[in-house]
């Protein structure tokens, strides 16, 4: 289980910490990798048996509850058990990077050396696309520029056999690949 126990914010220029009592988010695994979506509201976490945790809105709600004095908080539910979290499950070993794209798209990468693609959007259960095997180590690290950030939008990814990896962001084909990093 993962424990909440200490929150800060800084409002107004000062430093205000607010203890939550040990509030517990049932995990079935150990936590590997946490990515925050471009819009600044949603978390999408990594675990060890491959699965994906997508807490929608936890973070206006956390802080919609912080900003309330302490006396109207006993009223209000705490923000993860209003909380909508969605369960996503497709690879076989641990999710160790995660990367987000506007436009609801999450790019997940595992042990297992695959990238999958899921559009968060159209609300399925199942990733859009897949890159099987595009390394003889798993994915350490996976980083999307979009078109707003580059003029050649794509996925960068991180193996563990010392590759660089660039695919493309609409069509996921193989731009240039580097290896003995």
């Amino acid at each position: 289980q993962i424990y909440y126990n200490r929150v800060s914010f800084l409002p107004n220029e000062q430093v205000e910490t607010s203890t939550i009592n040990h509030t517990a988010i049932n995990c079935d695994s150990t936590l590997t990798c946490m990515q925050i979506s471009p819009d600044n509201k949603d978390i999408a976490s990594g675990h060890s048996q491959g699965r994906i945790k997508i807490h929608d809105n936890l973070i206006p709600s956390l802080i919609r509850y912080f900003d309330q004095p302490p006396e109207s908080k006993t009223e209000t539910l705490h923000p993860h058990s209003v909380c909508l979290i969605r369960n996503l499950h497709w690879h076989a070993h641990a999710v160790t990077s995660l990367s987000y794209q506007p436009g609801n798209i999450l790019y997940s990468g595992g042990e297992e050396s695959v990238l999958a693609v899921w559009q968060l959007g159209r609300g399925i259960q199942k990733p859009s696309g897949v890159l099987p095997r595009i390394a003889k180590g798993g994915i350490i690290h996976l980083d999307v520029r979009s078109s707003e950030d580059t003029d050649n939008p794509g996925i960068l990814v991180c193996c563990e056999d010392n590759t660089l990896q660039y695919f493309h962001v609409y069509n996921r084909n193989l731009i240039w690949k580097k290896g003995g990093v």
